[in-house]
């Protein structure tokens, strides 16, 4: 089967015949080599046909120069026909030597027509290209509204607030030559151009915060974190559905972060089994830095080898809480008390400065099949609640409300926290790529939240762009209009290259890379 798409109505623009085959290779092999074969056939053909107007060529220029000569005399009547039939014998012989054989298309070559054809722009490419290699239904949506055009138009409103700043200071220039403006007016108007700054570097500072749509590819981490003998690898084991971490009844069997990527209904996450935490009175792991075990030694000559190691998993372990996007905080249920209080007094050690990156934590009591009583559950569940209020409340603010009894050994409820996991991190992902919004339709004049994250190609340019505008924001009051307005207009050009006005081959050859010859 094939259908014909005339241009401009097709994906590149131009006319394309597209067909559809069973997908046997030996089938698609047999196509190729049929196409071959025509060109083979067109090539003997155009050949044949070079012969026959290499005649006529001969034919043309003697009569060409037959009817110069007779029209000079005066004495041959000829008509534009005359010429028409010329002119039409040339075209074929240019056609006939600009005959291209159909061929394989390179990697991205359909796209790359599509582009010079402005049937697509650098936006929308990039997001073609996130959606054919994407994993999750977040980057589906965020690469979706690349190809729809709804990130263009985030970029185009910065791109117009700026350019309109841009149209008004031009304009000021000319009563400033002019000595039209007085001191007030220039105060106010200086007050009204820092307040469109200061608008647009809010705006490009709210894209900044936001991760890289690079980033979605790389699975989140999430720490299983605990005191030691809280079931951590245990549960671990449940989850992977392997024995990845060695289980014993000997304390503090995992020294180091073990890592296994885990499909979740459909999302992918990078659980991480962790050194158990001790109880540490002076809190002096916290904020340490993971040393080699070397050091260790000199600090602690008297260690035995196994607390040194543990020393050095610990810290890892509490580093890497800053790294990660979630973490499930195991307690033991028959020591759920002291070692609650001992997490609460690490957690507010760690995040005591509020700049600090906090993941979200879903607590959970462990080894529940030995206590298996609900209303001792429920009695826990009060006591826990009411300790969590220990906690700073800008780190009790990132404590899932929900608290899960299970049993890692007979995985009882474990099922049922993924269940829950999964929705609140899809939910918070929702959160964090959704805030920017965008006007739908002019006319009507309504805006909608759209899922939104820059790439790194993005940052570099509104970085720039940032640049240039955090110059006039500071110096306002003491440059002149010609030089504010030279500094905007550096602060629009890079917005034109991240939507793609300027062509920059590098960067679409870089794009175009990793597509398949289907596009």
């Amino acid at each position: 089967m094939y259908a014909y798409f005339k241009s401009p109505n097709s994906y590149t623009g131009e006319d394309v015949v597209e067909i559809y085959c069973h997908g046997n290779p030996f089938i698609v092999k047999e196509i190729m080599n049929a196409i071959d074969h025509i060109n083979n056939i067109m090539y003997e053909i155009i050949n044949d046909e070079k012969e026959k107007v290499k005649n006529k060529v001969k034919i043309k220029e003697k009569i060409k120069n037959k009817i110069i000569k007779t029209a000079h005399d005066d004495t041959y009547n000829y008509n534009n026909d005359d010429w028409n039939y010329f002119n039409q014998i040339e075209q074929k012989i240019f056609d006939l030597n600009n005959f291209v054989k159909i061929r394989e298309s390179k990697k991205g070559e359909f796209t790359l027509r599509a582009f010079e054809n402005n049937k697509m722009n650098l936006l929308q490419i990039e997001g073609l290209k996130e959606l054919l290699f994407c994993k999750q239904k977040i980057q589906k949506k965020i690469a979706l509204n690349y190809l729809n055009g709804y990130a263009k138009n985030i970029y185009l409103k910065l791109r117009n607030d700026i350019k309109k700043l841009l149209i008004y200071i031009q304009l000021k220039i000319d009563f400033e030559d002019d000595h039209i403006i007085t001191k007030k007016k220039k105060k106010y108007i200086n007050m009204y151009i820092k307040k469109k700054v200061n608008n647009s570097i809010k705006h490009i500072k709210a894209i900044l915060k936001r991760k890289n749509i690079e980033s979605l590819n790389t699975p989140s981490n999430v720490l299983i974190f605990g005191n030691v003998n809280a079931g951590k690898s245990t549960f671990m084991n449940y989850i992977c559905n392997s024995d990845i971490s060695i289980v014993t009844k000997i304390k503090g069997t995992t020294l180091d972060i073990i890592q296994k990527t885990v499909k979740l209904f459909k999302n992918d996450y990078n659980f991480c089994d962790s050194a158990g935490v001790v109880n540490l009175p002076n809190s002096n792991l916290v904020d340490a830095k993971v040393e080699p075990s070397k050091h260790v030694a000199e600090k602690a000559p008297k260690k035995s080898v196994h607390k040194k190691l543990e020393s050095i998993g610990i810290r890892k372990t509490l580093h890497f809480l800053e790294n990660c996007s979630s973490v499930f905080v195991l307690v033991n249920i028959n020591n759920y008390f002291n070692e609650l209080i001992n997490i609460i007094s690490l957690l507010n050690a760690k995040f005591m400065k509020k700049k600090k990156k906090i993941p979200y934590f879903f607590l959970c009591v462990n080894k529940c099949d030995l206590q298996p009583n609900s209303e001792k559950h429920l009695m826990i569940k009060n006591n826990l609640k009411r300790m969590l209020l220990n906690l700073d409340s800008h780190i009790f603010k990132k404590f899932s409300k929900k608290i899960f009894f299970i049993s890692s050994k007979k995985g009882s409820n474990i099922n049922k926290l993924l269940s829950h996991f999964n929705k609140t991190m899809i939910r918070r992902q929702k959160m964090n790529n959704s805030s920017i919004t965008v006007k739908n339709n002019a006319k009507k004049n309504h805006a909608k939240n759209i899922y939104f994250l820059p790439f790194e190609r993005h940052k570099i340019y509104l970085k720039e762009s940032l640049t240039h505008l955090r110059f006039v924001q500071k110096n306002i009051n003491i440059i002149d209009f010609d030089i504010i307005a030279e500094e905007i207009k550096l602060a629009v050009k890079p917005l034109y290259d991240i939507i793609g006005k300027i062509s920059n081959k590098q960067i679409l050859a870089n794009i175009l890379d990793n597509f398949c010859i289907g596009k």
